[in-house]
């Protein structure tokens, strides 16, 4: 007897949207994608913010969510840390813009880009 991965077929899940694709609770910039892919995660929901708007402008679908802490306690103080995604289609242009604008960033305010 062998065993085999159970198949199922998601049906409408092109019409489920972006809530569905992307974590609970974020924001976006107004544009959108069909697919979506990480690119980055911050310090602070004021960098996350700031990132939305330079990928707005450059037409990058883009979306931001808090994330779980992962290296500290959950009810530790600082801020929070963002995820941040773009659309697939325009993963290229988003990583150009973001090699840009980091350097702008010193990490050492509270809105920092983790390594």
């Amino acid at each position: 007897m062998t065993s085999g991965a159970s198949h199922r077929h998601l049906s409408g899940v092109g019409n489920r949207g972006r809530a569905f694709w992307l974590p609970y609770g974020g924001w976006d910039n107004g544009l959108s994608d069909e697919m979506w892919v990480p690119i980055a995660e911050v310090i602070g929901e004021d960098t996350a913010t700031l990132l939305l708007a330079q990928f707005r402008d450059a037409a990058v679908p883009a979306y931001a969510a808090r994330l779980r802490p992962r290296f500290r306690p959950a009810r530790g103080g600082g801020p929070p840390h963002v995820g941040i995604w773009v659309g697939a289609a325009s993963y290229g242009t988003a990583e150009t813009l973001l090699l840009e604008i980091l350097p702008g960033l010193d990490g050492t305010s509270p809105g920092r880009v983790l390594p």
